[in-house]
């Protein structure tokens, strides 16, 4: 018998103890001829396809391939322009999400639709018809910890949302559908952001719903994900259904090669190890900063950190360590109390990295963060490279040169649609994405800053990203880039610094460091490098 990892037992087991009740009701859901335009793009191409309850059905492709599109028309956010919804044999009509929501539909988006500043009780409540005038927090508290205990969801209902992590949130959000009595679960790119214990601690939770009676339909771009928790994988392909798979039944290559409709090597090729600090001067360093976060606690505390031209540089660490501050401070959204900065190994105003000449690329968390959702593709290309020289003339834009840039860059990004004055609002997430990146490759800046710059590309574009950070630094820049994605800092840097409690524990050559190693500094443990 092969090897199968604790994940992945956990997921087996819970479907093995669950899925013996005789009793569960048993749901299926037929897609069919599924068809939807949006002008001249067909997202879906009459797709037909069937999900059963009993086991996670996950649906795979790249950005814009039409999974989240399919979603939401299951969901109610879109009517198809042809073809049937049918649930147990019955057609449905799904002309709103609340139509969905009758039907006990429910779906959890990339974006969270929580309130930060309310508990975790008071957002599941929140929206519920039957939520009554006047709250009884006790009583109401009492059957939701009820609920949450039946699936296994741990969660302090009286936290505020602003406190939670990225898992804790997602679990409130599951939580929120299972207190509406949802019977079929979507979730969108549910581990995008979360570290791989979070994440398997999420799919977990999903294993035990689906076996529990319920539908569970997953999109997700993680392939090793879906062979250790789904039972059975959808791939589309440019809106098409391209294959159907029992995950039990197929390999990770085979699944690639479907997504992307060639075959390619799954690694990073060309990946040398020759890097050396003593030769390359420092980009960018900070000397101890010092950030609040209260009025008593620190969220950076005499941080050092020194980022040298000509490479990758990593940064791990538990969510919390301080990497959002780090970035903000980097970005020049954040003003230090305390530190100094060095630029090129020269003494810089912090005020040089939000000026738009010398500031950073920047690649948020948060695509949406980084664009404005009214302005076209080619207004988001022009926010941060307004000041280029070769795009003005006086006062005034170069508007055909600004329109030939950005044509040129949402074509080797494959933005889509590749229309320049298409809305941002309009895009994918993922496609998304890959705008905000083909805009900060773009500007000539000596540090990239990008974080978790891959959680919403597929595994072609991820590649791809991985490969042109390397190019970015061969040409004497540097990428800094912070990932809760152990495997991908591992791949792709030449140095990886870990943060904890807000200080930098370790900075660690990769051919010194392996997943377990690094764990362990991510701990806390800065003795935890494996020497070569």
């Amino acid at each position: 018998m092969p090897e199968m990892s604790s994940a992945a037992l956990i997921s087996r087991s819970s479907q093995s103890r669950v899925g013996n009740k005789a009793q569960l009701e048993e749901l299926t859901i037929c897609c069919d001829h599924i068809t939807k335009h949006f002008g001249p793009v067909i997202a879906n191409d009459s797709v037909s396809c069937t999900i059963e309850s009993g086991g996670i059905h996950a649906f795979l492709g790249e950005n814009g391939a039409g999974k989240s599109t399919l979603m939401k028309i299951l969901s109610g956010y879109y009517q198809p322009d042809a073809g049937s919804i049918h649930i147990n044999g019955e057609p449905v009509s799904l002309k709103s999400p609340a139509d969905a929501r009758r039907l006990g539909i429910g779906m959890v988006h990339q974006q969270f639709t929580l309130v930060p500043s309310l508990t975790v009780l008071e957002n599941i409540l929140l929206g519920q018809a039957d939520t009554p005038m006047i709250l009884r927090p006790k009583k109401q508290a009492a059957a939701i910890a009820e609920k949450a205990a039946q699936y296994g969801i741990n969660l302090d209902l009286h936290a505020p949302v602003s406190r939670l992590n990225m898992a804790e949130k997602q679990k409130v959000e599951i939580l929120k559908l299972l207190w509406r009595n949802a019977r079929i679960l979507i979730l969108d790119e549910p581990t995008s952001h979360l570290a791989p214990l979070e994440s398997a601690e999420i799919l977990s939770t999903m294993a035990r719903l689906s076996m529990s009676g319920k539908i569970v339909i997953l999109i997700t771009h993680h392939i090793e994900e879906l062979l250790k928790f789904a039972k059975m994988i959808s791939v589309l392909r440019q809106g098409k259904l391209v294959a159907n798979f029992s995950a039990e039944s197929v390999q990770a290559e085979e699944l690639a090669r479907l997504m992307i409709g060639e075959s390619f090597n799954a690694e990073i090729d060309g990946k040398i190890y020759s890097f050396e600090t003593e030769n390359n001067v420092a980009n960018l360093e900070l000397r101890g900063v010092n950030v609040k976060s209260s009025p008593t606690n620190k969220a950076l505390k005499d941080l050092n950190i020194e980022i040298k031209s000509g490479e990758v540089h990593g940064i791990a660490g538990v969510m919390g360590s301080g990497q959002d501050e780090l970035t903000a401070v980097l970005s020049g959204h954040l003003l230090p109390e305390k530190g100094e900065v060095f630029i090129k190994g020269q003494r810089s105003a912090w005020k040089d990295l939000s000026t738009p000449h010398k500031s950073v690329s920047h690649i948020p968390a948060d695509a949406k963060r980084g664009s404005l959702p009214n302005l076209t593709l080619l207004e988001n290309m022009l926010l941060r490279g307004i000041h280029k020289q070769e795009l003005l003339f006086g006062p005034f834009i170069k508007q055909k040169e600004a329109e030939r840039m950005t044509k040129e860059r949402i074509e080797t990004f494959d933005v889509r649609p590749k229309h320049t004055f298409a809305l941002g609002g309009s895009l994918s997430g993922g496609n998304l994405q890959r705008l905000i990146l083909a805009r900060e490759f773009a500007k000539s800046a000596p540090l990239m800053v990008a974080v978790n710059p891959t959680a919403s590309l597929d595994l072609a574009m991820s590649l791809r990203i991985r490969k042109d950070f390397r190019k970015y630094a061969a040409d004497g820049k540097s990428v800094l880039l912070i990932s809760p994605d152990l495997d991908e800092l591992l791949k792709t840097c030449d140095r990886i610094s870990v943060m904890f409690g807000g200080r930098v524990v370790g900075t660690e050559h990769v051919s010194n460091l392996n997943a377990e190693s690094l764990g362990l500094l991510m701990g806390g443990n800065d003795r935890a490098a494996v020497q070569s």
